[in-house]
């Protein structure tokens, strides 16, 4: 027996073996990777500071209670499978269980998709199925994207279609059940799998329970959810604000613009979307695409929303339609093998070149997982480590200094760190001061003990402000909201480190960020910078180390601006460290005036005092370099690194004059 045939046979024998290895080796290597993201402070989209809340506050007794909404959990979501996580969070009160949580559930999937593979496939078939599962680069990035409780949802779905196929009614229904409290939107599947029962020529009973139970389900709990947010409708219809403002309009238009539907339906971003979910599988679902019904009312709901393709694909908004990718593909795996006569001339080309389409298949796996996946971003986080290691040192020592019974204001970065605790703000809605999708205003209670920040967010900001109305509307008045916050609960800075402060009541030294219509000290660097660009700089003094135990060493830079004008956009500062041979070696940009003091509510002629605590990385202590500063515009857009961090991607930069050279 050559190797080949010893390798299938030992697969073939020890199928069970095999995938219950793949799945622990999967969730040790993903939950590794996941918890190096978070004590990076990578997650910073918001969703996971969100559910540590949620859990840590239901853990506590306050069901659903969380207040970076102003009202139940239920009001996002109708997601009461969070109760039965709770007393798993509660033995480990922590985002990291709630990270493992979510990788075990997602990886333990691997095991029906196997089980409906093995009613048509040999053992080393259903585990190629399986571990390509596993493999699927849209399976990790869910599980990289924050958290979320919408992937519970497939292994629950995956059983669910197990016993369907082998006609066990009652263990059926009851993961349709179970799968029901995960989201509202499995509704959507429940309601297909009677469609598909339909298709199938099942008896009554597989066809009517799942539509009554998914059509039933679907209506309360869109009607419960609307209730508990108190919003005059369904928050998140605002995802489909192209059709129209509330339901009555959406299904109004949806029959009345059949042209404006049918452009959206067959938009460049649902082709590509579609395209992209077929790759890692080479299409192969296509042969069977009866096993693909469940998830068509999903999928249609993904092409009607107005959420780009590349982020659907990042995050995790296609988890309810991968595990009938893969259902599909099986069946279609096992026509290809049986030999089967068949009209379908794409099948009979298939069966003739075997080996070709199994390489085909095998090269997809392969190749998706390692161009798609976040498997890349990893590698490039670990070797990047070393750039970041002191800015991350700095987090986490001002989040250890926040006490559980604080009241905190938090950049996006710190929120699931600080997340265990009942009073908890989003410092983006203090600034856009709006609840989400709503034009309600939403402000801050006063009371806040501490507020975190990471002055980066109000890059951030300045982006989303030419892209997304709320932020284009609060650019002029944000910045004063949490200036308010800050001076109405009496907060002032107890440690600052580059863009990282740490506000607290009764703080001791006061450290000043910025001062308008400052005066030029005699012992300032004063410089001769002819430009006539908006703003310049016009001096530059030494500062001194800011306070803070164990805090890394800083370059304190006070810095002179000017208006030569009156700014009409808001400049950032880019600071750039390059090599003897005017390479770059290290660049970050900073908001300027932190962002307190945007640029365009500067004066003409006006004089502004910054100061800033620039962190170099320590490894460039023993290197000879020279440092830049120079104020720049930027446009662009938020999207997702290699990590699925959220991250900003600049289009276009503009720079206001020369880089102004620092000594350090």
């Amino acid at each position: 027996m050559d190797t080949k045939n010893k390798i299938i046979a030992y697969l073939d024998a020890n199928g069970t073996t095999v995938l219950v290895g793949s799945i622990i080796a999967f969730i040790a290597a993903v939950f590794g990777a996941l918890a190096f993201k978070y004590v990076s402070f990578g997650y910073n989209a918001i969703d996971l500071g969100i559910y540590g809340q949620v859990f840590y506050n239901t853990s506590m007794g306050r069901l659903f209670e969380f207040s970076i909404h102003p009202h139940l959990y239920l009001g996002d979501h109708f997601e009461l499978f969070i109760l039965f996580l709770t007393p798993i969070y509660a033995l480990i009160k922590s985002p990291l269980t709630l990270i493992f949580l979510q990788t075990v559930f997602v990886a333990v999937a691997a095991w029906p998709i196997y089980a409906i593979a093995r009613q048509k496939l040999s053992s080393s078939w259903s585990l190629l199925i399986a571990v390509g599962y596993l493999l699927n680069p849209f399976t990790i990035n869910l599980l990289f994207f924050e958290f979320h409780i919408l992937p519970f949802a497939i292994p629950l779905i995956a059983a669910a279609f197990y016993f369907y196929y082998k006609k066990s009614y009652w263990p059926f229904v009851i993961f349709l059940l179970l799968s029901l409290t995960v989201r509202e939107d499995v509704s959507l599947v429940v309601i297909m799998f009677g469609i598909l029962a339909l298709l199938e020529k099942r008896s009554i009973r597989w066809i009517i329970l799942p539509i009554a139970l998914g059509g039933g389900w679907l209506l309360s709990s869109m009607q419960l959810t609307e209730y508990f947010s108190g919003y005059a409708s369904y928050k998140f219809l605002a995802l489909y604000s192209w059709l129209g403002s509330t339901q009555t309009e959406i299904i109004i238009n949806f029959f009345t613009k059949p042209l404006r539907v049918l452009q959206q339906l067959f938009s460049l971003n649902n082709i590509f979307l579609t395209i992209g979910l077929l790759v890692p599988l080479a299409a192969l679902p296509l042969l069977k695409i009866r096993y693909l019904v469940p998830a068509l009312l999903v999928l249609l709901q993904l092409y009607f929303t107005s959420v780009s393709s590349t982020i659907m694909l990042q995050s995790h908004y296609v988890a309810l339609l991968i595990p009938f990718l893969y259902i599909a593909a099986a069946f279609s795996l096992s026509k290809i093998l049986s030999l089967q006569k068949t009209k379908s001339k794409t099948t009979t080309f298939l069966q003739n070149y075997r080996f070709i389409t199994i390489t085909i298949i095998v090269a997809a796996i392969l190749y998706s997982f390692a161009t798609f996946s976040p498997l890349l971003g990893v590698v490039k986080n670990i070797a990047n480590y070393s750039d970041k290691k002191e800015f991350i040192s700095v987090q986490k020592q001002l989040a250890d200094q926040i006490t559980n019974n604080d009241q905190v204001v938090s950049s996006f970065s710190f929120l699931p760190n600080v997340s265990e605790r009942e009073k908890l703000y989003s410092l983006h809605y203090a600034y856009i001061g709006k609840k989400q999708f709503s034009q309600e205003s939403f402000l801050v209670p006063e009371g806040t003990d501490a507020m975190l920040i990471d002055f980066n967010d109000f890059l951030i900001y300045n982006i989303q402000s030419h892209n997304i109305s709320m932020y284009r509307d609060a650019s002029q008045t944000g910045a004063d909201r949490i200036n308010d916050i800050i001076s109405n609960d009496n907060l002032s800075i107890n440690t600052i480190v580059d863009t990282l402060a740490l506000y607290t009541k009764n703080s001791g030294e006061t450290i000043s960020l910025l001062e308008k219509n400052s005066t030029i000290p005699v012992s300032a660097a004063t410089l001769s910078n002819n430009t006539d660009e908006e703003i310049r700089i016009v001096a530059l003094e030494e500062g001194k180390q800011p306070p803070g135990n164990n805090m890394p060493t800083t370059m304190p830079r006070t810095i002179y601006w000017t208006a030569q004008t009156d700014p009409t956009d808001d400049y950032e500062l880019e600071l750039t460290i390059r090599d003897q041979k005017k390479e770059i070696m290290y660049q970050k940009m900073y908001p300027l005036a932190y962002g307190l003091y945007p640029t365009s509510q500067w004066k003409k002629g006006e004089i502004v005092k910054v100061n800033y605590w620039f962190l170099i990385p320590s490894e460039y202590n023993d290197k000879e370099y020279q440092i830049e500063l120079l104020p720049i515009s930027i446009r662009g857009y938020m999207g997702l690194d290699g990590m699925r961090t959220a991250s900003i991607i600049v289009t276009e930069k503009n720079s206001l004059g020369e880089p102004v050279t620092v000594n350090y």
